[in-house]
């Protein structure tokens, strides 16, 4: 995600990337000529974006990938009870407009590198029938980039009529993701191509995004002891706060701009519970959050909708 923009946004107007594109072009043009020859310019400032800014909307799309739920974590759970898991979850495929997002909606990046993301879970009961939730995305490289994610989420239900249960619960998420995102390697080799490389990237980026997501949950699902299925479903509000961190070179020009943006969001849920075994259980859930965005055609909704599906194994 490029971090050079147009000075900050005003709320209510769509930002042009035409002008975005002119006047990177001739601020550079204006930094090479009044610098000596050979001389780099370094951009280093921090910038703090509207939450609607393309660039701003991107960080929460992603940062409400990670956003941990209650899944396939009981509620139910004795003091001193364990499960262990393993979550996957899908991600969509963003189209060239929805990548249109550096340089306040100027530039395209390469933001489909994955169609899974997956973490480790587990969960403990906890003296008067809370559960203690820990997940972690471990720092795996894929297509050049690379999740470090801890989550902790502390909850508790209680029980209403015909074996439902009520819960609330509230989770942290804090960690970084790291790759090549302002400057791919495939645009890199493009070379000169004024097309595949318009911006001049000289060698593949090294950015990071840290991620810091609150979020609180209430849940209504069906008692496991039940039956074989239980159905569940929530609502969510999360708070976002999201930082990126560019480290590209383009030209003589070497970006290490930091955007930062903080987001709320709410979001909904819904899933199921199969235990096909004494100890073993699956569950499948599907979730939506709408994002608003700001983009050359006008303000808009665009939402992630997405699917997770958890393993788990309940210990004695």
């Amino acid at each position: 995600m490029a971090g050079w923009a147009q000075g900050r946004s005003r709320p209510g107007k769509a930002g042009s990337p035409r002008r975005a594109v002119c006047a990177l072009l001739l601020w550079a043009g204006v930094a090479i000529l009044g610098s000596p020859m050979g001389a780099q310019t370094i951009l280093d400032f921090r910038e703090e974006l509207d939450r609607e800014r393309p660039e701003a909307w991107a960080m929460a799309y992603f940062g409400s990938l990670v956003i941990l739920t209650r899944l396939a974590e009981p509620t139910d759970l004795a003091a001193g009870e364990w499960t262990v898991g393993v979550e996957g979850g899908w991600v969509p495929s963003l189209s060239e407009e929805e990548r249109r997002v550096g340089f306040d909606g100027a530039k395209v990046e390469d933001l489909n590198r994955t169609s899974a993301v997956g973490r480790v879970r587990g969960a403990v009961g906890l003296p008067g029938r809370f559960v203690l939730g820990l997940a972690w995305m471990p720092p795996l490289e894929v297509d050049g980039m690379e999740a470090n994610l801890v989550s902790a989420s502390l909850g508790r239900s209680m029980a209403l009529r015909g074996r439902w249960r009520l819960g609330v619960r509230g989770t942290l998420t804090d960690g970084e993701i790291e790759g090549d995102i302002t400057c791919d390697r495939a645009t890199v080799a493009a070379g000169d191509d004024p097309i595949a490389n318009p911006f001049g990237c000289l060698e593949p980026s090294r950015d990071q995004m840290s991620l810091r997501v609150a979020s609180v949950e209430l849940l209504l699902s069906r008692d496991g002891r039940a039956g074989r299925w239980s159905p569940f479903g929530g609502v969510l509000g999360s708070w976002l706060d999201n930082e990126f961190e560019v480290d590209a070179r383009y030209g003589d020009i070497v970006d290490r701009t930091r955007l930062q943006a903080e987001h709320a969001a709410g979001a909904l849920v819904l899933g199921v519970v199969h235990r096909s075994a004494r100890r073993w259980s699956w569950a499948g859930e599907v979730f939506y959050t709408p994002l608003r965005v700001r983009r050359a055609s006008g303000t808009e909704t665009d939402a992630l909708l997405h699917g997770r599906l958890h393993l788990t194994y309940r210990l004695p």
